[in-house]
């Protein structure tokens, strides 16, 4: 595993850090939008020019600042639902387009109930929500939406609600992860899979660490999940064909919470994550933007 650190965004609200922004590669571009820092919500969009050492341009604007929300990467545009503004809970849902340089925002269906911090995942069109807070309400419901028609229905229920649960949808399953709220302090992430097909649930292979709370996942062109955060120094990946888990690699750029996760399609077997922000400790963000390479 190889890491590269590149330019910061060279903005005041990014200058001390960002956690929880939005976060995606769109038409090869790595794009960042909104976030938390410095007791803040931020509302701006800003994408990296080519090549390692070529500058950030702010691209617009959110319509309204938000952080903790989900964001789903598509073929050529990012979809960004959900959230808090720092007073409550939002339901709206924006697809974000890059087009010279400048972003395009189209407002979406919003969703029934307002969400953040809840697991997020794609199997090509199809997107998906999973628990979370509404308002500070733990949630369970497991909501689904086709993109672009983008209309949102709740499909399923958690066992029980979870703490910033990870997801990942593949081969006719959803699979979580997380510790359920209101567990005692040093019980293991509960690992379940929900079959979208019957509805019903199973043990999923649980996850070699004690937390995922802070965890990103991002869903890879070969349909396996990486996830960083939340989990220490380590890069882990699912492979849902031998249902398993491992590591891919150890690096001090994840040792936060919340990061920002895209992903690079290179075409290739090689594999490039894109890795933004996060939170270091309460109070304190992480400015860094890193590229990864597997």
């Amino acid at each position: 595993m190889k890491v590269y650190d590149i330019r910061p965004i060279s903005d005041p609200s990014w200058s001390k850090g960002l956690a929880a922004p939005f976060c995606g590669v769109v038409q090869g571009l790595m794009t960042v939008a909104g976030g938390f820092g410095q007791n803040q919500y931020c509302n701006g969009i800003w994408v990296k020019l080519p090549g390692l050492l070529h500058s950030w341009k702010r691209a617009g604007s959110l319509p309204e600042p938000a952080a903790f929300g989900a964001s789903f990467q598509m073929e050529d545009a990012l979809v960004v639902a959900g959230g808090s503004d720092g007073s409550r809970t939002l339901d709206k849902v924006y697809e974000v387009r890059i087009k010279m340089g400048k972003a395009v925002i189209r407002t979406l269906p919003q969703l029934p109930v307002p969400l953040e911090k809840a697991g997020f995942t794609r199997e090509g069109d199809e997107m998906y929500l999973v628990g979370g807070y509404s308002d500070g309400k733990p949630q369970r419901g497991i909501w689904k939406a086709v993109y672009p028609e983008c209309r949102w229905e709740r499909i399923a229920e958690m066992p029980s609600p979870l703490l910033h649960p990870l997801a990942f949808a593949a081969e006719g399953s959803l699979y979580v992860w997380g510790t359920p709220i209101g567990a005692a302090t040093g019980d293991k992430v509960r690992g379940e899979s929900l079959s979208l097909d019957s509805g019903k649930w199973s043990a999923a292979p649980s996850v070699p660490v004690e937390s995922v709370e802070g965890a990103t996942g991002v869903t890879l062109p070969s349909c396996k999940l990486i996830a960083v955060g939340g989990m220490g120094r380590q890069v882990l990946s699912f492979n849902p064909s031998r249902e398993r888990w491992i590591v891919k690699g150890t690096s001090q750029a994840v040792d936060v919470k919340y990061p920002g996760v895209g992903v690079f399609d290179t075409k290739s077997a090689v594999v490039k994550l894109y890795v933004a922000g996060g939170e270091i400790k309460p109070g304190e963000e992480d400015p860094r933007h890193s590229i990864f390479e597997f």
